[in-house]
C-alpha cells in the first residue's frame, strides 16, 4: 500500500466521529445509497454498520470491508487505513522515513516535512 494512494479523510465528518464513520459517510453521499441497501448488499445488518461507523466494531471482516468499498465505489485500503487511524495505530512520520531512509528525525525534520507535503498537495490542487 502507498500513501499516494490513499484517500481517507484526514479530519473526521460532521457527522461521524471516527474515519471509518467519515469514508462510510462519504461514500453513501457519493453513491447515493443508504445504510439499509449497503447493509443488505454486504450481508449484514444495518445496526452492524451503525456500531462499525461508531467504531465499536475494532476488527470487521476483511469481505464485509471489500463489499463495502466495491459497493462505496472506494479503496478497501482506504477502510483498512481509517481502521488504524481510528486506533491510533498509524506510524508517525519519523518512525515510516526513518525505517525507510535509515534516519533519525527530529521534531523540526517532521515539521519541515508536513509543511512540504502541504504545501505540495494545495500546489497540485491549485490552490
Amino acid at each position: 500500500m502507498r500513501a499516494k494512494d490513499l484517500h481517507v479523510p484526514m479530519t473526521t465528518s460532521q457527522n461521524s466521529n471516527t474515519y471509518i464513520g467519515a469514508l462510510i459517510n462519504q461514500g453513501l453521499t457519493t453513491t447515493g445509497e443508504s445504510l439499509r441497501s449497503l447493509a443488505e448488499e454486504c450481508g449484514v445488518s444495518a445496526g452492524y454498520l451503525v456500531k462499525l461507523r461508531r467504531g465499536e466494531i475494532r476488527h470487521p471482516r476483511e469481505d464485509i470491508l471489500e463489499c463495502m468499498a466495491r459497493a462505496l465505489d472506494q479503496d478497501v485500503d482506504d477502510y483498512h487505513v481509517a481502521l488504524l487511524a481510528d486506533h491510533g495505530e498509524l506510524p508517525r512520520w519519523s518512525k515510516v522515513l526513518g525505517a525507510e531512509l535509515d534516519l533519525r528525525l527530529n521534531n523540526e525534520d517532521e515539521k519541515a516535512i508536513a509543511q512540504f507535503v502541504e504545501a505540495m498537495i494545495k500546489s497540485r490542487r491549485g490552490q
